[in-house]
């Protein structure tokens, strides 16, 4: 039984018949060479990548300690990134949705706050989400960026910077990466910035005290009926978010605003409230934002520089005990009286509640 069950197995596979012999080794070699075609190929594959490799050395990163030559890397349309001896450079590749670093740069080299000494930027920028013409006149920038598409792909590579990655890196004189990340806030450029350079505040920054002129500001409306700014009297309260961050700490302020913002609207005949956000914030997050909460009762500003006398630009926080203030003027635009949010926000909700 034992060697009939035996064979009544063998004879069950196909091939072991004179009628499936042929098919069977013919299908059996074919797979079998095809399989060694492949082995072969992928092994050949391998050792060209090996040979490739050890030839041309691994793609070079950008990283603290690396020592970087001399170079020009040309771009379509003129554009070129140049490395050279002797200036200290802040590299940036990112996208046109890393505003807050880009406009904070922006402004430190605007000589608010910092004072620098031979220090170029060079901000690569993939302009997939928005043409970099526009993207530098809604932010009011004031050093060009370029687009990461118009330099060669290898090239970029050898320099350290690969595809959509963020890449920020701080390379001294002697073209030294002194620092190098793919994250970076706009405090630890600061900070970053104070380290190496030694820079340091140009001169204290005063706040605001009643009699004083309200800054002049280059404002862009954002939301909100439009208002003759240019007019005397025309608004006789601004309320100022300082610089801070839409979904955190300003969040709760926000969504207080826009639930009472019929009060804001109605509660002086004589003269309007406008709301100003700092040029920290980005524009498309704070529509956005506007949209979601209906915030649309009252004129909304978004800010091209820092509201001096409100805020310090250079730590990018208010100068007074509240990030949101209400800034009552005359009708030359002297400022009257300095508040926070959380006190106007009481006496409006008082006033409401004895109508």
């Amino acid at each position: 039984m034992k060697c009939a069950n035996v064979k009544s197995i063998r004879s069950s596979q196909p091939g072991t018949g004179s009628a499936g012999s042929s098919w069977w080794k013919r299908l059996s070699q074919s797979s079998t060479a095809k399989s060694m075609v492949m082995l072969t190929l992928g092994s050949a594959l391998l050792a060209f990548g090996l040979y490739k490799h050890k030839l041309l050395g691994p793609t070079p990163a950008l990283e603290y300690g690396r020592q970087l030559a001399p170079q020009e890397i040309e771009g379509v349309g003129g554009q070129v990134l140049r490395l050279s001896e002797g200036s200290w450079y802040f590299l940036m590749s990112a996208s046109t949705d890393d505003l807050a670093l880009v406009k904070y740069l922006s402004q430190l080299m605007e000589g608010n706050g910092l004072h620098f000494k031979s220090f170029q930027p060079i901000v690569l920028i993939d302009d997939e989400q928005e043409p970099l013409t526009e993207f530098e006149f809604r932010n009011f920038l004031t050093f060009p960026v370029m687009a990461l598409h118009t330099f060669p792909h290898n090239e970029l590579e050898n320099l350290g910077l690969h595809g959509h990655d963020r890449a920020y890196a701080l390379i001294s004189p002697s073209l030294e990466v002194v620092f190098a990340s793919s994250f970076l806030q706009t405090n630890d450029l600061r900070l970053l910035l104070e380290k190496h350079l030694g820079t340091e505040r140009q001169g204290s920054v005063r706040a605001l005290e009643p009699g004083d002129a309200f800054p002049s500001l280059r404002l862009s409306q954002v939301a909100g009926p439009a208002l003759e700014l240019h007019v005397p009297g025309s608004v006789r309260e601004w309320m100022v978010f300082t610089a801070q961050c839409i979904t955190c700490s300003l969040k709760n302020q926000m969504e207080q605003l826009a639930e009472h913002q019929e009060l804001f609207a109605s509660q002086d005949g004589s003269g309007e409230v406008a709301v100003i956000f700092s040029s920290s914030f980005d524009e498309y997050d704070l529509v956005a934002k506007l949209q979601q909460l209906r915030l649309s009762t009252l004129p909304v500003y978004l800010s091209a520089s820092p509201v001096i006398g409100l805020e310090d630009p250079y730590l990018q926080k208010s100068l007074y005990v509240e990030d949101v203030l209400v800034v009552d003027v005359d009708d030359g635009g002297r400022v009257v009286e300095i508040r926070g949010f959380s006190e106007v926000m009481q006496g409006l909700r008082a006033a409401g509640s004895t109508r």
